[in-house]
């Protein structure tokens, strides 16, 4: 029932009765039945169909489908499994009449998987690697290459997220997508511009880093070429100097809005001071003397984190951590690392080792109760990083008393009792 004013505007109210209601629901049980209907027809055009001419004819009501808010999850999903991935590949990669324009058959292929593309089930299959593969082609990897204008940065970006929505591997990313990646962003750390810029330099770098370790960077296969090395150094000091000033002048607003850019730089660092510490052919190409020299930046990094997180601590209630709790996040697996490789940083995090140790258990407890203590995400796994810089710890007396003062033995247990029913649940 709506009840409004009078129009006379004396006192009392009018009652519209329900038959506007009523018709409401009528025309929505309508535009369901219709879309319910337009839907089995579509998949039935699609999966009888005996030729391409009858599959395009199919695809005119495709993307009208998709876009209706009528249609559910599932019915899109089984919208695109009747198109089929190999239809796709087959639009990205297949020559155009003389008589059609030339991006005709690519640009109907873009039009369709951007109809899905809001779908994570969808973006993730493993049939989608090789389709995505075409879709870095025609976006043109070339161009982030050569590109010297605002075209470059958005050709960045959207390569980020092609590489974001799938899992790839070496096969997935061939030289011909590598090479040119690796050109576009040697071309914007070496280049003088603002911060804003280098966050999309950033983000493509982790990503590549996510997918194929540091091996994207070389330009002979079998090992880095000395420009190789000073575009990974290069790429390390400038995260590490983003990360120190950030944290050192920023608002913790500011740090917040700037969380996505920030987590880059933190992975970056993260990755670089795990692989430069294990047996390589990097670790044993770089000279001892660079090594030292950016020591020295990562050190200064270590110690911006640190001073980061006292002051938190010191700020105590006034913070709400939990909207900084990505940024914490990241702090603390940077600083496992760090700890995993270099025991002479240890004495200097006795006074925040408590506070890391109790966020760790809060982050623990929670993945626990909510069952996602083993997903790659989870804050629940950043015990696992500080195993081995525990191992260092607790070999001083120092360390074993914050252990045993801040619960960690206990949590220890707690964790270690979780890997084993995990691993034991299918045997």
């Amino acid at each position: 029932m709506v009840i409004v004013q009078s129009s006379s505007g004396q006192d009392g109210v009018q009652v519209i009765s329900f038959n506007k209601m009523d018709n409401t629901n009528s025309e929505q049980l309508k535009q369901e039945d219709e879309a319910a209907l337009s839907l089995r027809q579509c998949i039935s055009l699609l999966k009888s169909s005996e030729n391409d001419s009858q599959i395009f004819a199919a695809l005119l009501m495709v993307t009208k489908l998709v876009h209706s808010e009528i249609l559910s999850i599932d019915s899109k999903r089984e919208l695109f499994s009747a198109i089929g991935i190999r239809f796709i590949i087959r639009l990205l990669t297949s020559d155009v009449p003389l008589e059609c324009e030339a991006d005709v058959f690519k640009t109907l292929a873009v039009t369709i998987l951007s109809a899905f593309c809001d779908d994570e089930a969808i973006l993730s299959d493993p049939s989608m690697e090789e389709c995505l593969s075409h879709i870095l082609h025609l976006i043109n990897s070339t161009q982030f290459a050569n590109s010297q204008n605002a075209d470059k940065f958005i050709v960045c970006k959207r390569i980020s997220a092609l590489l974001f929505a799938v899992k790839g591997d070496e096969l997935f990313l061939g030289q011909s997508v590598m090479n040119p990646v690796r050109c576009g962003l040697w071309d914007i750390l070496r280049s003088k511009i603002g911060s804003k810029h280098r966050e999309s330099a950033f983000e493509l770098c982790s990503e590549m880093i996510r997918k194929l370790q540091f091996s994207w960077i070389k330009t002979e296969r079998d090992q880095f070429t000395e420009d190789d090395i000073k575009m990974l150094l290069i790429l390390v000091n400038l995260c590490s100097v983003e990360v120190q000033v950030q944290l050192r002048t920023s608002l913790y607003e500011q740090l917040i809005r700037d969380n996505n850019a920030l987590s880059n730089c933190f992975y970056v660092i993260e990755s670089f001071i795990s692989y430069i510490s294990s047996p390589n052919d990097i670790s044993e190409q770089v000279a001892s003397d660079i090594v030292i020299k950016l020591r020295s930046t990562l050190n200064e990094t270590f110690s911006a984190v640190s001073e980061f997180i006292e002051n938190i601590i010191k700020a105590g209630s006034e913070t709400d951590t939990n909207e900084l709790e990505p940024l914490l996040i990241a702090c603390f697996r940077v600083i496992a690392a760090y700890l995993s490789e270099d025991t002479s940083l240890i004495p200097r995090i006795y006074d925040i080792f408590p506070y890391i140790l109790k966020f760790i258990e809060n982050q623990f407890k929670y993945a626990v109760a909510e069952g996602t203590i083993f997903e790659e995400l989870s804050g629940g796994l950043l015990l696992r990083f500080y195993l081995p810089g525990l191992c260092h710890l607790t070999a001083e007396e120092s360390g074993c008393k914050i252990m045993s003062d801040t619960n960690g033995i206990f949590l220890l247990s707690e964790y270690f009792l979780q890997i084993w029913s995990y691993l034991n649940q299918d045997w």
